[in-house]
């Protein structure tokens, strides 16, 4: 679970953070909210995702996922990952 975290931290404090207040400031007052929500829903939802994979466990074994590449070799296979 530290490295999900670290995963989704690492991804929300990158480079994208340093042009958000340019990007929000182009979108004005109406649009720049909006997309604020919107953006922020799709975190919530791939967050719901990612604790829905490392909590439930392999189908086969019955094994729990207790890193992260453990929940992708479970959900994506061996081979696929």
């Amino acid at each position: 679970m530290w490295t999900a975290s670290a995963h989704i931290i690492t991804a929300a404090i990158g480079f994208s953070v340093l042009s958000l207040v340019w990007d929000i400031a182009q979108l004005g007052w109406i649009g720049g909210p909006i997309v604020v929500i919107l953006l922020s829903m799709v975190i919530l939802y791939t967050s719901f995702l990612l604790v829905n994979c490392c909590t439930t466990g392999d189908d086969i074994t019955g094994k729990r996922n207790y890193t992260y590449s453990d929940a992708i070799h479970s959900n994506l296979g061996l081979f696929r990952a």
